[in-house]
């Protein structure tokens, strides 16, 4: 049988269990979340997503540090069978635009309400980006198109019913399939 990415990531929680799959620190000590729950935060986020139109061979723009949330949407996507498109954080918007349009990207997730800004200083001028979600609070006043991480697993719930087509659209994922563009300053000038 052949093995895509999430179904190795569903291979090592099955080995794992509640063993600590994530660790971060936060406010000067380490959280941890184990492997069976964080696939629970990717199955939820995958769904979410699905749910909201994203599909298998579409383009998702990831604009954040590195974070629990940034792997979470990282292996959302591969259960989706959706290229993820790896931003720097520290670039600038015109920079930012370029990838979004050269990549197509029909959604971005971005960290902080910086990079949000970001994205919003050139929003007119990327016509494919449908959705933006943050991971943190965030102020958009008039923005319909943009949400909170927590409410896009909020829509999980709300799909339960979806998730056997999510099965079925990972289990299309060949392993010649495109899983990450990663742009560096070689490839972008």
């Amino acid at each position: 049988m052949e093995q895509n990415l999430y179904k190795m990531f569903v291979a090592t929680v099955k080995h794992c269990g509640d063993k600590s799959g994530l660790m971060w620190k936060e406010a000067g000590s380490y959280k941890k979340v184990p492997y069976t729950e964080f696939k629970k935060h990717v199955d939820d986020f995958a769904l979410g997503l699905y749910a909201l139109g994203l599909r298998r061979g579409e383009f998702l723009a990831l604009l954040s540090e590195n974070r629990k949330e940034w792997t979470m949407t990282d292996l959302a996507c591969h259960r989706l069978g959706v290229v993820d498109v790896p931003i720097y954080s520290t670039l600038t918007p015109k920079e930012i635009e370029y990838l979004l349009n050269d990549s197509g990207s029909k959604f971005a997730v971005v960290s902080t309400q910086e990079q949000l800004n970001k994205i919003l200083a050139v929003r007119k001028s990327v016509p494919k980006l449908q959705r933006i979600i943050v991971m943190d609070r965030y102020t958009a006043p008039g923005e319909q198109s943009i949400m909170a991480v927590q409410d896009v697993l909020k829509l999980s719930a709300e799909n339960a019913a979806l998730a056997p087509q999510l099965d079925s659209e990972n289990d299309k994922i060949r392993l010649d399939d495109v899983a990450s563009i990663i742009y560096t300053s070689g490839t972008t000038g």
